[in-house]
């Protein structure tokens, strides 16, 4: 039996590392390796629903020094800061005969017997600096060095992400990095078993194009406002509805944000462009699920998740032409150059015009096979890289 711990040490919030573990998790469980057993640990503090995501894949291990700000949390950051120690981590990982730590996103030195695989989900710094604050691209390299040293793998989520792990590792630990591309698992269940009446709960009527990006500023949301504005010019007035925090963490502001807000209302699209906020993810899902299209306009991800969804969906997904969009491969994508507001708008009239007629000819038989193969394949990768460090 090999024991595989992963730290979640992120905040609660954290839906997008939530929802990636679960899909692994999910993933492993299909391939269902007898030779694994998976321990997670959370804060104290983790809603139980959360929790409850888990249990089925995996023991769930609730410890108080991944809570922010606790006693123990202080007295584990006074060893790493200042003696260049994880003892308590270690100890915690040993009382429960951990022999791997998965996922890693952490500068971790752990004891001798326990293996590491880190995860770098990109390298985002490196391409568009500006939009970090108070941050050195130098510093954050250094960073993700250590990070690898202490590695015994590290796990990137796309091919491009790879290229650029390879140009920031030292020579001595540039083969340690290997591709795991993630299949999302939308829950079909938890959207069948909670029907949402999405136009009275958002107030919109009619068909919708769906963009669930956050307002970060290389997502990139201006071109597709601006190609709403060109269809509304036109006298096509469609409806896109837009999920996300509103707030750039990097940056700690939301000037980005109000400067899309300050666009809708200067060409009068109030009635056209909705933004949500931050919603549930079964809203997401929903929306997903009854759009037109989603659309990522994104200029740089790591591997969307967005296009994921999109995939197990089956739906049509408007994207950039960015590499790593052209790597995940949608089969009803659609790329456009994210600067060309005029081709993206032709685009969104085509498949607004053409929705009934186009979605006619979908095979929901032959699309869940597919996800099935991704995802056995995903869970199979992840068991090759247990097995693979283990030996």
């Amino acid at each position: 039996m090999i024991n595989v711990g992963i730290w979640f040490d992120a905040p609660k919030n954290y839906f997008g590392g939530i929802n990636y573990f679960k899909n692994l998790l999910y993933a492993l469980s299909k391939h269902n390796p007898k030779e694994v057993k998976v321990f997670i640990f959370f804060s104290t503090d983790m809603p139980e629903e959360t929790l409850d995501l888990f249990r089925p894949y995996a023991r769930v291990v609730r410890t108080s020094i991944l809570n922010r700000f606790s006693l123990k949390w202080f007295i584990n950051q006074i060893f790493i800061r200042f003696f260049n120690s994880q003892l308590l981590i270690n100890q915690i990982l040993k009382f429960y005969s951990i022999d791997i730590l998965s996922h890693s996103w952490s500068v971790f030195k752990p004891t001798s017997n326990i293996k590491v695989i880190s995860w770098i989900p990109d390298f985002q710094y490196l391409h568009f600096p500006e939009y970090f604050s108070n941050f050195s691209t130098l510093e954050e390299t250094k960073r993700l060095q250590k990070i690898i040293s202490y590695s015994d793998l590290v796990v990137l989520s796309s091919e491009n992400a790879h290229t650029d792990f390879k140009n920031i590792a030292l020579p001595c630990d540039n083969e340690k990095g290997v591709v795991m591309n993630f299949v999302s698992q939308p829950d079909f269940e938890l959207v069948k078993n909670n029907p949402i009446n999405l136009e009275t709960k958002f107030n919109f009527k009619g068909k919708y194009f769906y963009l669930p990006n956050q307002f970060w500023e290389h997502k990139n949301h201006s071109v597709v406002f601006k190609a709403t504005k060109i269809l509304k010019d036109r006298g096509l007035e469609i409806t896109l509805i837009c999920s996300g925090e509103t707030i750039d963490h990097r940056k700690n502001n939301d000037k980005y944000f109000k400067k899309l807000l300050n666009f809708i209302e200067k060409n009068n699209l109030r009635n056209n462009i909705k933004i949500l906020g931050k919603i549930d993810y079964v809203e997401v899902l929903s929306l997903i699920k009854g759009s037109v299209a989603t659309i990522n306009p994104s200029y740089f991800e790591g591997w969307s998740s967005t296009v994921e969804e999109s995939k197990s969906f089956n739906k049509t997904v408007i994207l950039s032409n960015i590499d790593v969009h052209k790597e995940q491969n949608p089969k009803k994508g659609i790329f456009f150059s994210p600067d060309n507001t005029k081709d993206l708008a032709k685009i969104m009239e085509y498949e607004w015009c053409n929705y009934l007629s186009i979605n006619k000819k979908d095979n929901m038989k032959d699309d869940m096979v597919d996800l099935e193969n991704r995802t056995y394949q995903f869970g199979k990768k992840y068991f090759d890289i247990i097995k693979k460090i283990s030996n």
